[in-house]
């Protein structure tokens, strides 16, 4: 193991392997990873590595902008491939969370996140093997989709090398 370093940065998920990462992309000098297991190997690993902007925090909402354009450049930005794939995202709503729904819609049309509301003749189009008992819209977003953590965990590390 090592014995000095510039930055040390205690355990390797998603979270320690991106700070791991853009030191290192900083210039921060010798930047060691430490992970008692295995990278990933906790809740990192069993996450489903959702991408997406349905958030009704504006600074949430910018955070979730950045990672799209990190992970749609994932080589450049991220040092290799993350296993982004991009399958949109819908979100169905029912009558007792229309509202907020909409007023959700209205802060991510601000941000231009490119989510749109949908109609259920659109929900039906999109998705034709759901039960819509209850739906009454939904909102749809294009761009989102998701990422295997686990890849870009390994992808952040050996960048981070």
């Amino acid at each position: 193991m090592e014995k000095t370093a510039d930055a040390v940065v205690i355990g390797g998920g998603i979270m320690g392997a991106s700070v791991a990462h853009f030191l290192a992309k900083k210039g921060m000098g010798k930047v060691l990873l430490l992970e008692k297991r295995t990278f990933a190997a906790v809740s990192t690993g069993h996450s489903a590595a959702n991408l997406r902007c349905a958030y009704s925090n504006p600074v949430t909402i910018q955070l979730a902008l950045r990672s799209f354009e990190m992970f749609e450049n994932d080589h450049d930005q991220l040092g290799g491939a993350t296993g982004f794939t991009r399958t949109g995202m819908m979100l169905l709503l029912e009558e007792n969370n229309r509202d907020a729904g909409q007023q959700v819609l209205q802060i991510e049309s601000q941000y231009k996140t490119g989510t749109i509301g949908i109609q259920l003749d659109e929900i039906r189009e999109l998705a034709p093997q759901l039960n819509l008992d209850g739906v009454v819209g939904g909102t749809y977003q294009a761009r989102g989709g998701y990422a295997d953590p686990v890849r870009t965990t390994q992808t952040l590390v050996r960048s981070a090398e």
